[in-house]
């Protein structure tokens, strides 16, 4: 029975480390989509600020 149970918490233990291995992924994926986001509003309000002044 001992070897039974350690076999199913060692799968669970590989199950969650893959599971928090795709969230590290998905948090940096996020993180990155973000940053362009606000890279493309930041130049979004420049351009537009110069054309409305004619530049």
């Amino acid at each position: 029975m001992y070897d039974r149970v350690l076999a199913e918490w060692g799968k669970e233990q590989d199950r969650c480390s893959r599971e928090i291995a795709w969230h590290q992924v998905a948090e940096r994926s996020y993180k990155d989509e973000g940053a362009t986001l606000l890279t493309l509003a930041t130049n979004a309000q420049r351009l537009l600020e110069k054309r409305q002044l004619g530049v």
